[in-house]
Formats: structure tokens, C-alpha cells, sequence
């Protein structure tokens, strides 16, 4: 459940508020515009103080009501606990883009500790490799921002749009290398970029390099490959939702005349190996 909430009065750090000790119901998730998330239950908070006459969103796992303290001016709190702040990666060097239009990926701690370690950092791109949302590890749970597109900014300026796709790569504080990471998500579903989206990983692993030819021609009914004969592949809708598959493709052609107009995510898998291209039926 998502409630976008304005509070009034006082700077008051947020573990004192919605810590799980404090509360029946269990807060999920809070976010904000900027990008910054608390995640009680697997102790992530960049957000430290709430802010008087600044929107939060709320997501909770049954309906929330409660006031917010009326404490005095005297009783304001310093920002605590803010590890993994977007903007202290160094190596994914990217400053916040602050658009308010963000998605946020959930990595506990577990799914990182055995191919991460400290100081390690995880970046999200789009398909023309621009850095669209970091974060360092410190061998905590963690949570990831992607930053969308600003819809009051001209074409050119960085970020996702609605169902883009969103490529993953980690960097090696050791010895400088980057690579693809491959990511389980919750519900077994194909993450694109959604505007206010959560999303959980359940394991990660590093990705082989594509070493085949992925030049390609998309029309209208079907994707024709150049140099691409055998291949399987797996067709999902815009929400993540897997619609269709083939498992034994073998020349350079995938048929999409059944598809009804829409976006879509086609995974191209070889060897093991997958690829994703957005396609649009129109």
C-alpha cells in the first residue's frame, strides 16, 4: 500500500518515528523525491531526519494511521545512519539528479556479502551506457536509485523513461574491473524502469560477456537478426509480466504478429547468456 504524505512540523529523525519497535504495522519502504529510502527491516535509511512541509511516500503492508509528534524546536535530531547516500560513490561518479521522477532497487545485505565486498559499488545504466543511478557498498543492505527522466526538461537531458530498460554493472574497488551483473528479482519478474517502483533483488550474480553479433532490424511484427541464427528467447509485457517464449529458434527471425500494441521486453538468451531489447508494437 503507497501513500504520499506532506508532514508538518518539526525536523525529527525517522527511526524514532517508524522504527518496527515502535510500530504493529510494518513499514516496507519510504522514499522521497531525492532519492533517499528507509527500509527498517533491513536497516537502510539515507533520509535520517524528516523534514516539515516535504512529501514522503509511504509504503506499508496494511493501512497506516498515526500522528505525526508535535515536538519542539529543541528536540530536532541529527541525520543518523546515512551509508550508501547515491551521491558517495566515486567510481560511478554521479551527482543526483533530483528529476522526482526515481525507482528504487532493494539489494539485502545476504544477496550482496558474497560478491560485493566493501567499498565495491553498483551502478544502473540505460541501453546508451549513461550512468543513471549508484551506489557504494559498505557491507550493509542496500538500496539503489534510478533516476527517470525530468518531464518538465527538453529531450536531451539524462534519464529513464517509462519501461526503459535498465542495465547493471558493479565496480571492483581492487582492481578497477566492471562487469554486467545478472539479477533474480521478487516474483520472478523482468524489472524495466517504472516511475515510484520498488523492487527487491533475491540474487545477483556477475554476467558473462555477449560475445555474438546482436545487430539487428525491428519492424512492426518482427525482429530480424544479422549474424543471430540460433537463439531462445522470452517476450514480456510492460509490467514485467513474462507473455510468451521460444525455446528452439533456429534461424534469425522472431515472429511478433500476435503481439497487441504496446511495449515490451524481449530477452534474447544465448548460451545461457541474455540480452534485452525494447520493442514497441504500434
Amino acid at each position: 500500500m503507497e501513500n504520499n504524505v506532506l508532514f508538518k512540523g518539526f525536523t525529527k529523525n525517522i527511526d524514532s518515528i517508524f522504527s518496527p519497535n515502535n510500530n504493529k504495522i510494518r513499514i516496507d519502504i519510504i522514499k522521497d523525491d531525492d532519492g533517499k529510502t528507509y527500509v527498517p527491516f533491513l536497516g537502510i535509511n539515507t533520509i535520517g531526519n524528516m523534514n516539515p512541509y516535504k512529501g514522503y511516500y509511504i509504503y506499508a503492508n496494511s493501512p497506516l494511521k498515526f500522528n505525526y509528534p508535535n515536538f519542539t524546536n529543541n528536540n530536532t535530531e541529527t541525520r543518523t545512519n546515512i551509508k550508501n547516500e547515491p551521491w558517495l560513490a566515486t567510481t560511478f561518479n554521479l551527482k543526483p539528479l533530483r528529476t522526482g521522477n526515481n525507482c528504487v532497487m532493494i539489494f539485502p545485505n545476504e544477496v550482496l556479502s558474497d560478491l560485493l565486498k566493501s567499498n565495491d559499488e553498483i551502478g544502473v545504466f540505460d541501453d546508451k551506457d549513461n550512468l543513471l543511478g549508484s551506489v557504494k557498498y559498505f557491507g550493509e543492505a542496500l538500496a539503489l536509485t534510478a533516476w527517470g527522466k525530468d518531464v518538465n526538461c527538453e529531450e536531451s537531458c539524462p534519464g529513464f523513461i517509462e519501461d526503459d530498460n535498465m542495465v547493471f554493472r558493479a565496480w571492483n574497488s581492487s582492481n578497477g574491473s566492471i562487469k554486467d551483473l545478472l539479477i533474480n528479482w521478487e516474483g520472478n519478474i523482468n524489472v524495466s524502469y517504472k516511475y515510484n517502483g520498488i523492487f527487491y533483488a533475491n540474487n545477483i550474480s556477475f554476467s558473462k560477456t555477449f560475445s555474438h553479433s546482436f545487430d539487428y532490424v525491428a519492424m512492426n511484427n518482427a525482429i530480424i537478426f544479422n549474424k543471430l541464427d540460433y537463439f531462445k528467447y522470452n517476450i514480456f509485457n510492460s509490467i514485467g509480466q513474462k507473455i510468451g517464449s521460444d525455446t528452439n529458434i533456429q534461424n534469425n527471425k522472431i515472429e511478433l504478429n500476435e503481439l497487441i500494441n504496446g511495449v515490451y521486453i524481449i530477452e534474447i538468451v544465448v548460451d545461457e547468456i541474455r540480452r534485452s531489447i525494447k520493442f514497441i508494437k504500434c
